[in-house]
């Protein structure tokens, strides 16, 4: 273009303008203007350069299109080395944001992982309370190789259904081997928070 003020690139392009020189009327302009510039980014130029001004430590470039396939929303995610094997589990409200941040850390942990990394995949909860229990539950059944807390953390309350009552009755209690349990828990105060938020959403 041969001028690359908003107003010459609004008349250029067709968007309507209303409100020209006020701070509304310029904002939408604009905003148009951008979604316009990323519906035409084939090669995604601007979410990469996005991702790299968001953090001091710029995140390399191999990672780039993993991160582009995540979500900014609530869930579980799992990272995989090159053969397909899970050697991470993660939760967060925000997956995309979580997962940078074990891409541009430099810790002793975050550098294991950035050096086995491949590829992530995710499951969305829509839930902080359902992502922290499917993320418990997921490090337990498939024991990842630097989730060491959760692979050796002890569940030593559960939660039950009894059977053997008129009306079948959730009972909590601490956990037997002859006894089967629908969910496990570190400890009685978040089983009984978890039991409280479940009765919420009935």
């Amino acid at each position: 273009m041969e001028s690359y003020k908003l107003g010459n690139l609004v008349r250029a392009l067709g968007i309507p303008i209303s409100d020209r020189h006020r701070a509304q009327g310029d904002a939408l302009a604009t905003v148009k203007l951008f979604e316009l510039l990323l519906d035409k980014d084939e090669n995604k130029e601007i979410l990469k350069s996005q991702i790299k001004a968001l953090h001091v430590q710029k995140v390399p470039s191999k990672y780039l299109d993993i991160l582009e396939l995540l979500p900014n929303e609530t869930g579980v995610y799992y990272m995989h080395n090159e053969v397909g094997k899970i050697i991470y589990i993660g939760k967060s409200k925000n997956i995309k944001h979580r997962v940078r941040n074990h891409l541009t850390a430099s810790n002793k942990k975050a550098l294991k992982i950035q050096n086995n990394l491949h590829r992530v995949n995710h499951e969305l909860t829509g839930s902080e309370l359902i992502a922290l229990l499917k993320e418990q539950h997921e490090i337990k059944k498939n024991q990842p190789t630097f989730n060491r807390d959760g692979r050796y953390r002890i569940y030593p309350i559960g939660i039950r259904v009894d059977y053997e009552k008129v009306y079948h009755n959730l009972e909590l209690e601490q956990i037997r081997n002859d006894r089967e349990y629908v969910m496990a828990f570190k400890n009685g105060g978040f089983a009984k928070k978890v039991l409280a938020e479940s009765i919420k959403n009935l």
